[in-house]
């Protein structure tokens, strides 16, 4: 039995209407496949969001992503857990979309979706997870960019501010090592007209290296000083304190007739060969700078004779470890001991540490009085 053709001409027009429709469905598809691989920022999700939900005929829509709602919401949504799977509650209208980080909020389409456009609903979240997980990524990406770029910059703050070499005194050869863990570190050292600072702040890294060019920076000022060690504890202790750090460090001051005029805070003892080999230490004269006050600020003495060694030197040296424990004070003893030359006491350090791990900063200055011409 054929239709009547009115009847027939009804029935065409609201075919070809749901295939046109159908086709405008998929170009809009295709289109958000598109926008969703190129989102850069979640401004941009929340946009392209809002042209999905007009295009389904949706008064709102929303985003919970990683435990958080992004944008603005009513007030009656920020109860609903997310959801496992897809639901329709019918009091708001509400259709909840999961994804794999979170789930889309579409509410005001009393009629619900129909089938064709819950398929648009289900793709929607699928390629909303796919951008989420892109858009993260694309965050972690310029985090880790801007924290290499961070540390590249200090990096060349701390060199500048840091010297690795120091000029020797007058009247002494000055033999070195400044091998920081990192890139930059804690341990500094700095020259100011006879006196020679080395230093370690406690820690490691760009919080160690901040405070160790503060230090330096603060050097030539202190050095000036009539009283270094109470003009040392005046204008550091209290910034250290703050940052809740400490820092060792010996204060030499080296006249070239061979007297040395030295002072440590908390610093590792310092170690004098005489020319007959015998090793004398001088251990610390108060605890690290940012503990406790020192009882005096006087300097100690100590007088050099031509071809004697005066050592100095930071914890990450003896604190190197190896398969039998810590290099330690008493090995570092041992081979100054045999060693009148510096050079020579260098290249044997440098060949025995090659089996140790130095974890710190490793720093030291290695001091040979030669006398006045």
């Amino acid at each position: 039995m054929s239709l009547p053709p009115q009847q027939l001409e009804h029935d065409l027009e609201a075919t070809a209407e749901a295939l046109a429709d159908c086709y405008d469905r998929s170009v809009f598809l295709e289109r958000l496949m598109v926008r969703t691989a190129r989102l850069s920022s979640v401004s941009d999700l929340l946009e392209l969001l809002g042209e999905a939900a007009g295009e389904l005929g949706c008064r709102g829509i929303a985003l919970f992503a990683d435990g958080a709602w992004r944008g603005d919401v009513p007030g009656w949504l920020a109860r609903y857990p997310a959801p496992e799977r897809r639901f329709r509650e019918r009091g708001q209208g509400l259709h909840g979309l999961p994804f794999g980080r979170g789930w889309i909020a579409l509410w005001g389409k009393e009629a619900g979706l129909n089938a064709y456009d819950a398929r648009i609903a289900d793709a929607l979240a699928q390629m909303v997870g796919a951008a989420w997980e892109n858009l993260e990524a694309q965050a972690l990406r310029e985090r880790l960019r801007l924290q290499e770029y961070e540390r590249q910059l200090a990096g060349e703050i701390w060199r500048t501010l840091v010297p690795a070499e120091v000029p020797a005194p007058e009247g002494y050869g000055l033999y070195s090592l400044f091998q920081p863990a990192r890139e930059v570190g804690g341990d500094f050292q700095t020259a100011h007209g006879a006196w020679r600072v080395l230093g370690d702040i406690s820690g490691k890294g760009l919080p160690a290296a901040m405070h160790s060019g503060l230090l330096t920076g603060l050097m030539p000022l202190i050095l000036s000083q009539s009283d270094p060690v109470a003009a040392m504890v005046a204008s550091a202790t209290p910034a250290l304190e703050r940052s809740e750090v400490f820092a060792t460090l010996a204060l030499l001051h080296l006249h070239p007739e061979g007297r040395v005029g030295w002072f440590s805070f908390g610093h590792p003892p310092l170690l004098l060969r005489r020319r007959d080999g015998l090793i004398e230490r001088f251990r610390a004269s108060a605890p690290p700078l940012g503990l406790f006050p020192p009882a005096n600020h006087d300097l100690n003495w100590l007088r050099l004779e031509p071809g004697e060694l005066l050592l100095v030197y930071s914890d990450g040296l003896i604190e190197a470890e190896g398969e039998q424990g810590l290099y330690g004070l008493e090995r570092v003893a041992g081979l100054l001991a045999q060693h009148p030359r510096p050079q020579e006491f260098l290249l044997t350090l440098e060949r025995d540490l090659s089996g140790f791990s130095i974890v710190d900063d490793l720093s030291l200055q290695l001091y040979e009085f030669r006398g006045t011409a």
